[in-house]
């Protein structure tokens, strides 16, 4: 969020529904909504799912799967209009080797995007967010499995997940 709005992410792979929301925080209403939007640069590249987003400076990053869950990327929208920019990066196996990609958070005091993975997650992956190039592989002192969502707070990265469907966990 920015303060005043949240943005958030949906999709639904059956019918490649892809969307991005953005959401007034006091009221709850949908200030503006893009349905069934993947940008052709990426639909063309079988991306097919939006994973978690989060906001820095005007802009909405986003996690994006592709279709086989070979090479996910990082998507840059514009936070006004919700808008494609044409900014994003591929991450290769040698960054993202299982292909998943389910969140991205934004640690806007150092300028830095991480992300992680969905299973078997020993590591987050630290990349400067002004041009998406990737700095470093961080381990993390546990292996989280089903990650969901992840998030920056005073310092800190939170990472939402469940272990089977009926326990979740959070981890900082």
């Amino acid at each position: 969020n920015d303060g005043m709005f949240y943005y958030c992410t949906g999709t639904f792979v059956p019918v490649k529904h892809c969307g991005l929301a953005k959401i007034d925080m006091k009221t709850g209403v949908v200030i503006r909504a893009k349905h069934r939007y993947l940008p052709k640069e990426l639909k063309e590249q079988d991306f097919n799912h939006y994973g978690g987003c989060t906001y820095f400076e005007g802009k909405i990053y986003v996690a994006v799967e592709d279709l086989h869950r070979q090479h996910p990327c990082l998507a840059v929208f514009d936070a006004d209009t919700l808008c494609f920019t044409g900014q994003y990066r591929i991450l290769g196996p040698e960054i993202q080797p299982n292909g998943n990609l389910p969140w991205c958070a934004a640690d806007k005091e150092n300028r830095l995007l991480y992300t992680g993975y969905f299973n078997d997650c020993d590591h987050i992956n630290e990349f400067r967010i002004d041009d998406l190039e990737w700095i470093r592989s961080i381990p993390i002192d546990r292996v989280v499995q089903h990650t969901q969502g992840g998030e920056m707070y005073d310092g800190l990265i939170y990472i939402s997940c469940h272990d089977s469907w009926k326990k979740k966990h959070i981890y900082a």
